[in-house]
């Protein structure tokens, strides 16, 4: 049976190139295999790191890994994958929910507007005389057990100020 690995080169850049060489050296002491397809993409000359842990490093390796490193990569790429369809999968949920929660705060404000603009709106207040000297009528409303003061303690009422002012003459 043909590896779908077959038709890649064996291994022949490992040693060449550094960058490439760390990172096989990696992949096979990660997922303790050998190679691409097993230990005879190497030929007859191992890397340490087809062979467990040796203690000396000028001792050869004499019993490679059986098993290549395609089927270890492509298991741990699909538990990987998995694990990123699940992330991204709460990051878009998340995200939904922020949304919505956005869309309800601003459809909440929008008709609060609207209502307003429905309301006839408050009748026009004359400032004729100063803020704290106003009186109104002792007629006053009750709301339940709130009961609304008119005056101001110490207010002056006009009437009471035109007569200070003329016995004082």
């Amino acid at each position: 049976m043909k590896s779908r690995w077959s038709n890649l080169p064996r291994c022949t850049e490992y040693g060449k190139e550094p960058r490439f060489s760390e990172h096989w050296d990696r992949l096979q002491k990660e997922f303790t295999c050998c190679g691409v397809t097993g230990p005879r993409d190497f030929g007859s000359r191992w890397p340490q790191t087809c062979c467990g842990p040796i203690m000396n490093v000028s001792d050869t390796c004499q019993q490679p890994y059986s098993r290549g490193c395609d089927e270890s990569l492509l298991r741990w790429l699909r538990e990987t994958s998995d694990r990123l369809f699940v992330f991204g999968f709460c990051v878009v949920a998340f995200t939904k929910l922020c949304f919505l929660g956005i869309l309800r705060y601003e459809i909440r404000e929008m008709i609060q507007k609207i209502r307003m603009l429905r309301e006839p709106p408050p009748p026009a207040t004359t400032f004729a005389q100063p803020p704290f000297s106003q009186v109104m009528s002792e007629a006053t409303t009750n709301n339940g057990s709130i009961v609304r003061r008119t005056t101001l303690p110490n207010a002056v009422t006009p009437s009471d100020a035109v007569e200070n002012m003329e016995t004082k003459k």
